[in-house]
Formats: C-alpha cells, sequence, structure tokens
C-alpha cells in the first residue's frame, strides 16, 4: 500500500488530501460535505477546500460500528 504524506498547515488539510484519505471521487466527497456539514468545520478560499483534521476524525469516530 503506498502511504502519502499529507500537506499539512496547523490542524488544515486540502479536500483533495482528505478524497485521497477517504478514497472518495468528487462527488463523493461533496455527498460527505454535506452530510456531515455540522461536525466538520470547512474554509473556502475562493474555490479551494480545507477541512481540519480533528473535525475529520470526530466525524469517523462519531460513526464507528461497535
Amino acid at each position: 500500500m503506498k502511504i502519502k504524506e499529507m500537506k499539512q498547515v496547523g490542524d488544515w488539510i486540502s479536500k483533495q488530501d482528505a478524497m485521497e484519505f477517504l478514497n472518495y471521487k468528487t462527488t463523493q466527497m461533496n455527498q460527505f460535505l454535506k452530510d456531515y456539514a455540522p461536525g466538520l468545520r470547512i474554509a473556502r478560499i475562493g474555490q479551494r477546500v480545507f477541512i481540519t483534521l480533528s473535525s475529520l476524525v470526530q466525524v469517523i469516530e462519531l460513526n464507528e460500528v461497535k
């Protein structure tokens, strides 16, 4: 398995890095952002989208199957 290092500024990662981590395509990621918008911290700068890594981890943990 190929491991890629994510580029991070503080706690922020790009939407593209999140897509690669989740193995999502554009449509899947856009739906994910809509479905989990209340739990995600998102910043938009022009057409670029950034997500806090901590909020992404929190969404994953909240959907953990026990």
